[in-house]
């Protein structure tokens, strides 16, 4: 699985942590290792500083010294080392992310390999493991594990500083034993007990433990006053250091140290009289106690800085090669940085550009050699001083960036960068120099400069394509450096095209120097209050996008107190709640800014290229004198549930309203209730979406365009049976009487009682109790509206003339009597007393259905304004969800229950959990069609899970009939009997 990936690695750890997590190892340490065979140069290397207390075992340099050597403190011997290396494989890749987020994960990568590569290479035997296996093996077993580094290179050695640590699991139990694992080399020394190498850097390629015995006996006896320390093993995977940086870097590793140099033979002898302080002082100075549950212990103040890497110096300098150069003798001011290179510069190479000694930008071949080599390519610029100082990146989300058509960025912690383009250089190999060409008029040219005038020269031959190298660089100024001949710059190179001459530099790396003297942090520096701001470093690009999507969803505080609670360090937190707030506005105002998807041209467009591949959006129609085109959305259920329960008797009525502010459209839904399900909360009919009409123009021809459609899907016998309800609007009552012939229409009685009040306050000035009188003598449930026969509705109508005469009396000019003579008794008589008295609607009708089904239109968008396309799926979306919630009532689940008429659809959800798929859609479409079941002598239990058919006949005697009720129970006389005996 490691083969194949850190995510086929991560599925098959989850799947053997399954097997293994109830067979914990067992973590008792061992207590007796008095005939254990000890390591003799870790001892001299103990011996070397005067260290007694603890004595170096014996561990096998086998690729698996760090599990030998676990194996060993538990149970005292290698045995367990397989089973070890097993569980901590398990353990790195199914913790890896509380790994990275630890807060010395950073300093880590600077000396150990890459995470995720030694994920991938922990499962295989032999392999060799870093720091980041002591941190799993902790918290696997659950111990406290000591490293030990020894300052073999210095006290400021970086290894040493940030490689001496101790891990304690999350749950440790302080009555514990600690394990301590020694840093070593498993080079051997001659007679005279001295190692000749040719560098001084010493690396560590083995571990062993540290037990405290009572004698060390196997200790190599010292015969010198010096002791030899191995300066490099002979192969190692570790990326503490290359070769190449260790003659740079001497001066940093000789400050405890007194170092010899033999011309001849370069022998390197440490002295253990000469040494400045003993290993477990120096040690237990710089300790840090890092907790694996990332927390840091509070006595934890010592905090290193990359910058003492430079500040100490030595009299004994690096050894020059043959091409080496005096970087005194080069000028320190440096040319325009947008200047073309040029081969004819100062020649500068590989071996003088190491950290912490660039005076000037590395040329092309330079920096081509540079990332020709093997070097650890690190996620991002690390943190610290990086004056004269190279590191090469990852480089793989920018190319990601780019391809969207977004900038590149490189994080670091400098300050504010003058902002600059990032242009590309065309190069090409001639005889061995790198000449930099452009293109013109499809030509490969060389600029030349004549007579102050540019002059492209054709290329003779033109260069093949896997010839070309493409360079991108961004040359780059810190904001808060001064000017002049150290101010702090930085370059970013990374290479676009390079198919022959650089086959083996990755295109997924950059290249970042740094030149010039890094001052101290400041301020932004547009910033207006500087008292009033904190020093300035950018925050990384994966925090800001992760706060970003937290505000999304979240207030400025919480976002801020769950950032504090889960982190200390402070690149991954904000810089502030300013910039919290920044953030938070940014979002409103990008969510709230017109639309980048088009105009409204083009949503037609869409909408358009829907009717091809939607089967909701059923036409879009481009009306003579209308701007805009009119667009009719519904799917064949909504046809068949119109049907089931609007077209037939004393059916559901469809009502219609129009929606505003919901785009730059109107909306006039048509909504239903579905009779077939009852919702559990209120017992009654749940409303659902009919069909549904898009337009911007309310005439008549707009609204007979969309009726046209619903009416094509009825025949003439549903359309006599349609009920159709709207408010008093013109052109709904006008289109309903065109389109849909035959189809009974109703009014909103609340329209009309409104419009009425209206009236007679603001045309007539009848006050609030005429007003209140005349509507309740209509309206009310004793009204003129209200089902009765024709002497009590002519009766009732008379008696509402006289009030309204009355009234009439008291005011001057116009009279509420012609109103309603005219214009509201003709509409309450033709849309709302004949439909009631014919059985059309059981009472007056209202349209809240359609207000209810406008709010959640609404609601859907979340009051906001949504253009056409994306409304259209959204509505979608809402109609095919009221669909299958409906559904699952025949099931006996979600929030519906079936109604009383369709019980006999009812299924068993164990029974239905038995069906076969094609058995539930036959099921579901036999429910969907169905108009349920209706007897006269059907009777339903109160909860409506039962039904039983009423039989009136039933208990009845032969012949009998009278009611059961009324008839007697007689019982024959003694009398009679006697008689009838004789």
């Amino acid at each position: 699985s490691a083969k194949e990936g850190i995510k086929s690695l991560t599925v098959a750890a989850e799947r053997e942590h399954l097997f293994i997590k109830k067979t914990d190892v067992d973590t008792t340490v061992h207590t007796n290792f008095e005939n254990i065979r000890q390591d003799p140069i870790s001892n001299n290397i103990m011996a070397a500083y005067h260290v007694s207390s603890k004595t170096a075992l014996y561990s096998t340099g086998d690729g698996d010294c760090l599990f030998n050597s676990f194996s060993t403190y538990l149970i005292g011997n290698e045995s367990k080392s397989i089973e070890l290396r097993y569980r901590c494989s398990i353990e790195l890749v199914l913790n890896k992310d509380k790994i990275q987020k630890h807060p010395m994960y950073s300093g880590f990568l600077l000396c150990s390999p890459d995470f995720l590569e030694e994920c991938l290479e922990c499962p295989t035997l032999g392999k060799p493991v870093s720091v980041f296996c002591m941190m799993a093996l902790s918290n696997l077993l659950n111990l406290k594990v000591e490293s030990v580094y020894p300052a073999i290179n210095g006290s400021k050695d970086y290894c040493f500083i940030k490689l001496n640590c101790v891990f304690i699991p999350m749950f440790y139990d302080p009555k514990q034993p600690t394990i301590t694992i020694m840093w070593t080399n498993t080079n051997t020394a001659d007679k005279n007990g001295i190692i000749k190498k040719r560098t001084a850097l010493w690396i560590p390629n083995h571990f062993v433990p540290l037990v405290s015995l009572t004698q060390t006996s196997e200790c190599v006896e010292l015969t010198s006053d010096s002791i030899e320390i191995t300066a490099s093993p002979k192969s190692t995977k570790s990326a503490v250091r290359t070769d190449a940086d260790a003659e740079c870097i001497r001066e940093t590793i000789l400050g405890s140290t007194t170092w010899l140099e033999d011309p001849a033979m370069e022998d390197i002898q440490i002295h253990p009289s000469q040494s400045t302080s003993k290993m477990e002082e120096s040690h237990r100075d710089r300790r840090s106690q890092q907790i694996y549950d990332y927390e840091l212990n509070d006595d934890c103040t010592y905090v290193p800085d990359l910058s003492t890497i430079q500040e100490e110096s030595s009299p004994i300098q690096p050894r020059k090669k043959s091409h080496d150069i005096n970087f005194e003798q080069i000028p320190s001011s440096q040319t325009d940085i947008t200047a073309i290179d040029s081969e004819e510069d100062d020649e500068l190479y590989l071996d003088d550009f190491v950290p912490g000694h660039l005076k000037k930008f590395m040329d092309l071949r330079s920096v081509m050699d540079v990332m020709k080599e093997q070097q650890v390519v690190l996620k991002e610029i690390p943190s610290g001083r990086k004056d004269g100082m190279y590191f090469i990146i990852s480089n793989v989300d920018n190319i990601i960036k780019r391809s969207s058509g977004k900038r590149s960025e490189f994080w670091d912690d400098c300050g504010a960068w003058v902002k600059c383009a990032s242009p590309s250089t065309t190069f090409i190999e001639r005889n061995g120099t790198l000449l930099m060409i452009v293109k013109r008029q499809c030509v490969y040219c060389v600029e030349r400069n004549v007579n102050k005038k540019r002059i492209y020269e054709p290329l003779q031959p033109q260069p093949l394509s896997n010839e070309i190298i493409q360079v991108h660089r961004i040359y780059q100024t810190l904001k808060s450096s001064p000017s002049g001949p150290d101010q702090f710059k930085r370059r970013i190179t990374w290479f676009q095209k390079a198919d022959n001459l650089l086959y083996d530099i990755s295109t997924n790396i950059a290249l970042a120097e740094y030149i010039g003297k890094f001052s101290v942090r400041t301020y932004h520096a547009s910033v207006k209050h500087p008292l009033k701001n904190v020093t300035y470093i950018r925050t990384k690009p994966s925090v800001r996008q992760r706060l970003q999507h937290e505000l999304e969803q979240k207030g400025v505080k919480e976002v801020e107190r769950m950032v504090h609670s889960e982190t200390n360090d402070d690149f991954q937190q904000p810089r502030g709640e300013k910039q919290l707030r920044n953030i938070k506005h940014l979002i409103a105002r990008t969510k709230h800014s017109p639309s980048k998807s088009g105009n409204i041209a083009d949503h037609i467009v869409c909408v358009e290229e829907m009717t091809k591949t939607s089967k909701f959006v059923q036409t879009v129609k481009h009306l003579n004198g209308l701007q805009h085109p009119v667009v009719t959305l519904y799917n064949e259920q909504q046809i068949t549930d119109i049907k089931r329960f609007c077209c037939i008797e004393s059916g559901s009525v469809l009502g219609m309203d129009k929606t505003y502010n919901l785009g730059d459209f109107h909306v006039t839904p048509t909504v239903f209730k579905d009779l077939s399900v009852k919702k559990r909360s209120t017992d009654d009919h749940p409303i659902v979406f009919g069909p549904t009409f898009i337009h911007t123009n309310s005439s008549t021809k707009a609204y007979s365009a969309f009726l046209h459609d619903v009416a094509d899907n009825l025949t003439d016998k549903q359309l006599q049976l349609l009920t159709i309800g709207t408010d008093e609007e013109l052109a709904f009552k006008t289109a309903i009487k065109r389109c849909l012939p035959g189809s009974t229409h109703v009014l909103c009685t609340r329209h009309l009682k409104q419009n009425a009040n209206r009236h007679m306050e603001d045309i007539v000035g009848f006050p609030l109790n005429d007003r209140q009188e005349i509507l309740d003598l209509m309206f009310s449930s004793n009204g003129l509206v209200q089902k009765t026969d024709v002497d009590t509705h002519q009766q009732r109508l008379n008696q509402l003339r006289a009030v309204i005469d009355d009234k009439d009396s008291t005011v001057c000019e116009k009279t509420f009597r012609s109103y309603f003579d005219t214009r509201l008794y003709p509409m309450l008589k033709e849309h709302v007393i004949d439909p009631v008295n014919e059985g059309k609607i059981k009472s007056t009708w209202t349209n809240n259905n359609s207000e209810s089904a406008n709010h959640i239109l609404k609601s859907a968008t979340k009051w906001k304004l949504a253009e056409l396309p994306k409304f259209v799926k959204l509505l979608h979306q809402l109609v095919t969800s009221e669909q299958e919630e409906r559904c699952r009532s025949l099931r006996n689940m979600g929030n519906y229950r079936l109604s009383e008429r369709y019980l006999h659809h009812l299924v068993d959800f164990d029974y239905w959990g038995r069906m076969t798929e094609e058995q539930r859609d036959k099921k579901t479409k036999r429910f969907l069609t169905d108009c349920g079941k209706d007897h006269p002598n059907m009777m339903y239990s109160i909860d409506g899970r039962r039904t039983a058919t009423r039989t009136p006949s039933a208990g009845r005697k032969p012949n009998q009939i009278r009611r059961k009720r009324a008839e007697r129970s007689r019982t024959p006389s003694k009398t009679l009997s006697a008689k009838r005996k004789l």
